[in-house]
């Protein structure tokens, strides 16, 4: 996974624009759609942070997502607190966009890590379900 992360930001495969109404980060994707790498700007500075969307079984697939932190590890259990929970829950949903378009065969999964997380992930779920264009 370090080896993915740091390929994507130093030859990124494709730049990705917004197609959304929500405001969002931009971000880079690798080929697959499976790998979003994108920076938090606010409060807290720029923060690295990752999207990986990781097969769960036949055609269930988990979204992951978190900090990057110095080793290049992923910790989604990160509380960055960077005053910009929508904008981020917005490039998730993007990049989730992303993939289910790549992909209408597969679903994604999202396991939240603590209730803050899955009521701010719901609201952002049904909204995604609502405006998918």
């Amino acid at each position: 996974m370090i080896r993915e992360i740091l390929l994507l930001l130093l030859t990124p495969v494709k730049s990705v624009s917004n197609q959304m109404k929500t405001e969002t980060y931009h971000f880079e994707q690798n080929e697959t759609a499976t790998l979003f790498v994108f920076f938090s700007e606010g409060r807290q500075g720029r923060i690295m942070k990752a999207i990986i969307i990781s097969p769960y079984d036949r055609n269930r697939w988990n979204l992951a997502f978190g900090d990057v932190g110095a080793d290049l590890e992923i910790d989604d259990k990160a509380k960055t607190n960077n005053n910009d929970l929508v904008k981020v829950l917005g490039t998730v949903a993007q990049a989730a966009i992303l993939f289910s378009d790549k992909y209408p065969e597969r679903s994604i999964m999202i396991f939240p890590v603590d209730a803050k997380q899955d009521s701010a992930i719901a609201h952002q779920a049904a909204w995604l379900t609502t405006h998918k264009s």
